[in-house]
């Protein structure tokens, strides 16, 4: 079976992976795209003759594409009073940053 065929047949496992494994992802365009390039390179890279079902391989396949996505795209941002606490802690924890030009001797 050519992985064009593959592909056709198997784009189901895309919303499967999805919906098991990322139920809280918000779907877009992006999110399927990445999952039918991961897709896609599943059905490029397997060989049958490894033993291994073409569905197990795919699912795997995708959920790794969509790890590094979210890994790589979608990293949370730190909320601003969460910043400004980190900011002044090293601020103050950094001698270098700290002068010492009001003290009198």
């Amino acid at each position: 079976m050519t992985p064009e065929e593959l592909y056709e047949e198997n784009q189901s496992l895309v919303w499967f992976t999805l919906k098991k494994y990322f139920p809280s992802l918000k779907v877009d365009e992006d999110v399927l795209q990445v999952c039918r390039i991961g897709l896609w390179q599943a059905c490029a890279e397997y060989y049958p003759e490894k033993g291994a079902k073409f569905s197990t391989f795919a699912v795997k396949g995708i959920f790794m594409a969509v790890r590094r996505y979210i890994r790589d795209c979608c990293k949370p941002q730190i909320a601003a009073g969460r910043a400004d606490a980190e900011l002044v802690l090293a601020i103050f924890h950094d001698p270098a940053a700290v002068s010492y030009t009001h003290l009198t001797l």
